[in-house]
């Protein structure tokens, strides 16, 4: 479970990134296959752009059953908390389970509290999910 988090958090680390996206295009969508302590899921990145910078994000995790999307949803719970911990005001998020998927949405300064590298260009973030097994269209 605590590799489980770990690559789960890692994965919401890699989200930072996304956030501080500036260049043309208004939608980036990433996806990766996880499978970590024996949990597996499918990861879904929709990256939503407005004047050269992140509005909005989702994220979509598809599990095989419902145990592993409450774990998942857990996860999530817990690296918003962490995040939040760095915020000047409440983040503007969502976090839903319905069934096998959960969906975490953020919005506003929850976007640009998780940029932890200001200037990265949607190039340079592509390459980097690239490089971290993603596919993004």
């Amino acid at each position: 479970m605590k590799k489980f988090l770990k690559g789960l958090v890692l994965a919401c680390l890699m989200l930072v990134m996304l956030f501080s996206l500036t260049g043309c295009g208004n939608k980036l969508v990433a996806t990766k296959d996880v499978e970590e302590s024996g949990i597996e899921y499918k990861t879904k990145m929709e990256i939503t752009f407005k004047k050269d910078n992140v509005d909005k994000v989702k994220l979509t995790c598809t599990t095989k059953n419902e145990d592993d999307a409450k774990k998942v949803e857990s996860s999530l719970h817990a690296t918003v908390t962490v995040l939040s911990a760095w915020a000047d005001d409440d983040l503007d998020y969502e976090i839903t389970r319905k069934g096998k998927k959960v969906v975490m949405k953020l919005e506003g300064e929850a976007a640009g509290l998780m940029a932890s590298d200001e200037g990265k260009t949607k190039d340079e973030i592509r390459e980097e999910l690239e490089e971290d097994g993603f596919k993004v269209k």
